[in-house]
């Protein structure tokens, strides 16, 4: 029996504030410690991804328990635990001031013995959505070595599958001399397939150094620096929109649907592509840990569909693609595909296009998902 349960698995960090609930179970023996501590999502790396860990010696009773968040001030009261109506302080705390939040910060719920051996490691994930931060890491990423693939045999072939079947698509569902837009356009797929369509391109990005570079190798394209979550751009001004790994992105995803929606014609045409939340691996983990430390808003197959029809669209098509098949399936814990991992070699490159396939067939589970969306006949702007 687990020793801790966290009824949320993401939380929101709002005016430096946030917090979650923590059930203690009845099982629990004296002795126990409980810390929390947090990294910044996939750094690991102390001390300067490092927020801080606070521990609580001894937790009181069993039961429902309220870890408080309060980095408005970074210090040993920044994390308390409220039981009933007992707020406590943690007995003791390493915390770094200088830290600088980004997107996702891994919150590990760490259960120890009396000995300080780890018992249970539990993470819950805390986003901070905040315009200034995203702009920043944007920046950096791209200044650096963007999202790298080089020698990445799984990242290269899933890469290329997912342009094959998208050259397809684009060239079904957008006419000929019509007008479209890349929205969160990053490089551009459009571009990485082909340098010549049929159709006008728009493409638009937050990061402003990568689009200057862009314009310097493609100056005969329309790059334009805008947020995804509010185009530049008047209702009905294009007939299609590729959203290509980008909603996952953004804060609101309602509110980006509306705007997509808003600035297509009739019955203009939506291709979004976006991670599966309830992929395999998140399923079989009972996790619902992100792929990348920027994606504020994964969502299942179910929850995008829905969006997309209450925001003024009708799914047309859908595919999954790639399922986590080849992992740790006889070990307890986080479930690790290891096709990405250890496997990772050109010569299981047949495997990966064999997986590729079967999240064709099980694309509730998939890891990656393509939708075709039609903005509804009925509307000529916003949706209702």
């Amino acid at each position: 029996m687990a020793f801790v349960q966290l009824p949320d698995q993401d939380i929101e960090l709002r005016g430096g504030r946030s917090n979650f609930r923590v059930v203690l179970n009845r099982s629990v023996r004296k002795g126990l410690r409980l810390t929390i501590d947090i990294y910044r999502f996939q750094k690991a790396e102390h001390p300067q991804y490092h927020l801080g860990w606070w521990l609580f010696v001894d937790p009181p009773r069993s039961g429902e328990a309220l870890v408080e968040l309060d980095f408005t001030k970074i210090d040993e009261a920044s994390v308390r635990l409220l039981v009933g109506n007992e707020l406590r302080r943690a007995d003791d705390a390493w915390f770094n001031q200088n830290y600088q939040f980004a997107p996702i910060q891994e919150v590990m719920v760490l259960t120890r013995n009396r000995g300080n051996r780890i018992l249970e490691n539990r993470p819950i994930y805390l986003k901070y959505k905040d315009p200034e931060v995203l702009k920043t890491y944007y920046e950096d990423l791209h200044d650096g070595v963007g999202y790298a693939t080089e020698n990445n045999t799984f990242l290269l072939t899933l890469h290329a599958y997912k342009l094959r079947i998208l050259k397809q698509l684009f060239e079904n569902y957008f006419a000929p001399e019509s007008n479209v837009l890349d929205v969160g356009c990053g490089n551009s797929l459009f571009l990485e397939i082909q340098d010549d369509w049929p159709f006008s391109l728009t493409l638009t990005d937050l990061g402003e150094g990568l689009l200057r570079r862009r314009r310097r190798q493609q100056p005969h394209r329309q790059w334009i620096v805008a947020d995804c979550e509010r185009v530049p751009f008047s209702d009905a001004s294009f007939a299609g929109v590729f959203a290509g790994e980008i909603i996952e992105h953004v804060r609101e995803p309602r509110s980006t649907l509306e705007e997509w929606c808003r600035v297509l014609g009739k019955e203009g045409i939506l291709i979004l592509t976006t991670p599966n939340l309830n992929r395999l691996s998140n399923r079989l983990s009972a996790t619902k840990t992100p792929i990348s430390p920027d994606h504020l808003s994964e969502m299942s197959c179910e929850r995008v569909h829905q969006l997309l029809e209450q925001n003024g669209f009708e799914v047309i098509d859908y595919q999954g693609f790639y399922l986590e098949i080849l992992g740790n399936w006889l070990t307890r814990g986080r479930y690790y595909d290891w096709l990405m991992g250890r496997l990772n070699k050109p010569r299981y490159r047949p495997l990966m296009k064999i997986a590729l396939s079967l999240g064709r067939l099980f694309g509730g589970s998939a890891l990656g998902m393509i939708f075709v969306a039609r903005k509804r006949p009925d509307l000529n702007g916003q949706p209702n």
